[in-house]
């Protein structure tokens, strides 16, 4: 398990993938920040987006294959997230579109 301050400042890739019809895959690229609330947020800066993530989610980073750079878009770690319907949510419709 990695400590928040060994990947505070490195590029972490979240991964969506869309377990319903569409079946689609989508990457972005970003940061993850920690409030003053103790809350965690991965942070989109190129297409200014964030969500809140679970506070566990350290534990889930995974470390980017060093041939697998250029797919999770130069990040050294990355994380996965799982939704059903992608096309349901205008968040979701915004990343779709960006």
């Amino acid at each position: 398990m990695y400590e928040f301050q060994s990947i505070c400042r490195k590029k972490i890739a979240l991964v969506i993938s869309n377990i319903g019809p569409a079946g689609d895959i989508r990457i972005y690229a970003g940061k993850i920040v920690l409030t003053e609330k103790a809350r965690y947020y991965f942070v989109n800066s190129t297409q200014h987006w964030e969500i809140e993530i679970e506070r566990d989610i350290i534990k889930k980073l995974r470390p980017v294959q060093q041939d697998s750079k250029n797919i999770m878009l130069g990040a050294d770690y990355f994380f996965s997230m799982e939704v059903t319907e992608l096309t349901s949510s205008l968040f979701i419709q915004s990343l779709l579109n960006a």
